[in-house]
């Protein structure tokens, strides 16, 4: 010992059980002393004494005067306190430790039962006696306790002396703090049946806000009527039609723009051990869209060619973002409206609303555990909405799997997953640390916000009555591209099916997640062309990929290995990665342990 005393106070019990603790005094040698706490994995430390300032040498007397509550066991025959007095976790041993049990007056002193154990966890030894005073029951040991041992006390009394408040039944977990002796289902008082009820309340203020919001800015114009059309809206890319059926990016709208430009003869597209390179095949742009001939200028600049990987993630980046960039001028508040300006106070709002339900539903508040709840919200919510995005992908990636699509889609799928897992891992340690701070009730109710908060971020966004208009024909266009029965569309005048239309359409059919069904539609049409039997080959590809017999795995493997590849290279390498007689000594509420320090 140098500075004093340390000692551990157990708020969080198995189940995730909290009970209450309050500091109320704390002398070194009858006079006030300096104190901090710091929050452990399942309670408090309080540390007597100053950091900067060492104790003198002797004999010290401290006195730590707390508060807790929720330790009462309340049977149908009797009520208890089961409690853990000195707890088992003191580094040093204990010469005589003592307890007094003030009951409230009038419970005759035959009716009261006691009983208790000392040694280590798990002991059932009983060193110790029991004596009264003044009608209370008073513990003391007989023998002193070594290192990690304590004394644990049980007092039973008649029931209608104290008053049970309105109970719950407790949870199987928790019910290993019983006595013993106890029969029938332990009760305890739920930590807030009010405390939940308002928590849900300020869940409902984020559900009114955006609702609101919703009603006069994110309701969506009238759908027209919708029938197959045979070619896309003019002027709008592949790389734009996804962008305005969505109304965001996403790296297949880049995929798109490539395999746009190499069907029109501008690059060609080379894989080889699963890697891509992307080469310049023509030096006149002239026949691209605005945004093509962007990505290009910045993708490729005066290099003949690149390739798909981490260390060219600058150029592959400035591409991205040119993409991004001239969608947004070109097609955003022009086609739709994304109404950010209401999404942004709305998150605000659920942390908020978070930190203020974690605040209502903790045990016990102190410095630190406000400053953990504040960060824990803020770095918990943005984290969480960015899991549930990341695992979104992974289904829709083993959707693709299980719909068929091949083994590229399978191995994409395990990809994403494997990508995901410490993602997610934190966000289980994210959710314990909370648990841990508040309760059980806060990662709920943060789930709860994330949900709303995804639910209104899509539904807020609206297509203008322009926009709408251009969404009613890329969806015709759309339903062209996956309709699987030829003679649906023959007597319509669709086009008749040839190499030079799959090539032409494939990067809309990419864009509007329809490549497998486009590759299906032309996979006999494929086999038979070509000259002396050799059968067709994309010209602008190279690989294995491709395969006339199976157009469709060719096709989405365009569509998702390509963009597997954009995303993982577009990131600079480190910047993601990617916690009677049945009871024993330790047992009951209390407990804790102690040292120097």
């Amino acid at each position: 010992i140098k500075r004093g005393i340390y000692r551990d106070f157990p708020t969080i019990y198995k189940g995730g059980y909290t009970v209450g603790f309050t500091i109320r005094e704390v002398k070194r040698d009858a006079v006030a002393d300096s104190y901090h706490t710091e929050n452990l994995q399942n309670g408090i430390r309080v540390y007597i004494g100053k950091s900067n300032v060492f104790i003198t040498r002797g004999e010290h007397t401290y006195e730590l005067t707390y508060e807790t509550d929720r330790q009462l066991g309340f049977f149908e025959d009797h009520d208890e306190l089961y409690w853990n007095v000195t707890g088992n976790g003191w580094i040093f041993p204990i010469e005589k430790a003592s307890a007094t049990v003030i009951l409230p007056d009038g419970i005759p002193a035959d009716k009261i039962k006691t009983d208790g154990y000392t040694g280590p966890q798990g002991s059932k030894a009983k060193e110790f006696t029991t004596l009264q005073q003044q009608g209370n029951p008073y513990f003391i040991t007989t023998q002193p306790l070594g290192a990690y041992e304590g004394l644990t006390i049980v007092v039973e009394w008649p029931k209608g002396y104290i008053t049970q408040p309105p109970v719950i039944s407790r949870p199987r977990e928790v019910e290993a703090t019983a006595s013993p002796k106890s029969s029938g289902k332990m009760k305890f008082v739920m930590p807030s049946k009010n405390k939940v009820i308002l928590g849900e309340l300020l869940v409902l203020i984020i559900v009114a806000y955006y609702t609101a919001v919703w009603a006069r800015f994110g309701r969506d114009p009238q759908k027209g009527v919708v029938v197959p059309l045979f070619a896309p809206p003019r002027g709008i890319s592949p790389a734009a039609c996804r962008y305005i059926m969505k109304m965001s990016y996403d790296n297949k709208s880049f995929s798109a723009a490539l395999i746009s430009m190499a069907v029109k003869g501008n690059i060609s597209i080379i894989e080889k051990n699963k890697k891509y390179t992307i080469k310049r095949s023509s030096a006149d742009a002239s026949n691209l869209t605005a945004e093509e001939k962007g990505v290009l200028a910045k993708l490729l600049g005066n290099s003949a060619e690149i390739e798909l990987e981490n260390s060219n993630h600058k150029d592959i980046k400035r591409a991205i973002d040119s993409l991004k960039n001239s969608l947004k001028i070109a097609y955003e508040k022009a086609y739709f409206i994304t109404n950010t300006q209401y999404f942004v106070p709305g998150l605000i709002l659920s942390i908020a609303i978070l930190a203020a339900s974690a605040f209502l539903t903790a045990s016990s508040l102190s410095a630190e555990k406000i400053g953990g709840i504040v960060f824990m919200s803020v770095w918990l919510t943005i984290w969480t909405l960015g899991v549930v995005l990341l695992l979104f992908t992974v289904g829709s990636k083993w959707k693709d799997f299980f719909r068929g699509k091949g083994f590229l889609a399978f191995g994409e799928a395990v990809f994403i997953s494997l990508f995901a897992l410490p993602f997610v891992f934190f966000e289980i340690v994210g959710a314990v640390m909370m648990v841990i701070f508040t309760s059980s009730l806060t990662p709920i109710i943060l789930l709860e916000l994330v949900i709303l908060n995804l639910l209104f971020y899509h539904l807020l966004k609206a297509p203008t009555l322009a926009g709408r208009a251009v969404m009613d024909n890329i969806e015709g266009f759309k339903m062209y591209l996956g309709t699987a029965e030829k003679d649906e569309i023959r007597g319509m005048g669709a086009p008749a099916e040839t190499p030079q239309l799959f090539e032409k359409y494939l990067p809309y059919a990419i864009a509007l997640d329809m490549e497998n069904a486009w590759g299906r539609r032309f996979t006999e049409v494929l086999s038979r062309a070509g000259m002396d039997g050799q059968g067709y080959s994309p010209v602008w590809y190279s690989g294995l990929a491709f395969n006339s017999a199976n157009v469709a795995a060719f096709a989405s493997s365009m569509g998702g290995s390509l963009s597997t590849a954009i995303s993982s290279s577009s990131t600079a390498p480190g910047s993601s990665s990617g916690g009677g007689g049945g009871g024993s000594s330790g047992g009951g509420g209390g407990g804790g342990g102690g040292g120097g320090w």
